[in-house]
């Protein structure tokens, strides 16, 4: 199966306004879907373009989701902090808030402990 980056403009124009999912949601602001595809290109890189995350509205912020056999991550961006959460070992884990740069290096660490378990079951251990 082939991945294929998030389409921005509509995640972007479908989110614009306030109630956008019916549901009471806060409008996701321009601003922040900017921020999310600019993260989102230095998270992919060649190494890690195997593993793409899946992107989504929330209310007022936007979720990237990870998972690879029982490793999860989740990242939820807002206007002024982030927050991670990730699942190893059957246990999640929640960070306090992070920045930008602080959730792209448990990202990458994230990205390394799946790319072990990708080599280990390929040689068999």
């Amino acid at each position: 199966m082939i991945n294929k980056e998030p389409n921005w403009q509509r995640l972007c124009t479908d989110t614009v306004l306030d109630n956008w999912d019916c549901d009471g949601s806060i409008a996701v602001s321009r601003d922040l879907w900017w921020t999310a595809k600019l993260f989102y290109g230095q998270v992919l890189t060649e190494e890690s373009c195997w593993l793409t995350p899946f992107v989504s509205p929330g209310n007022a912020s936007i979720h990237f989701s990870w998972a690879y056999g029982y490793r999860k991550m989740d990242l939820e961006i807002t206007e002024t902090l982030w927050y991670l959460s990730e699942k190893d070992d059957g246990c999640w884990v929640h960070s306090d808030a992070l920045l930008s740069q602080e959730a792209l290096a448990e990202i990458q660490e994230f990205y390394r402990k799946c790319l072990l378990d990708k080599r280990r079951q390929f040689i068999g251990h």
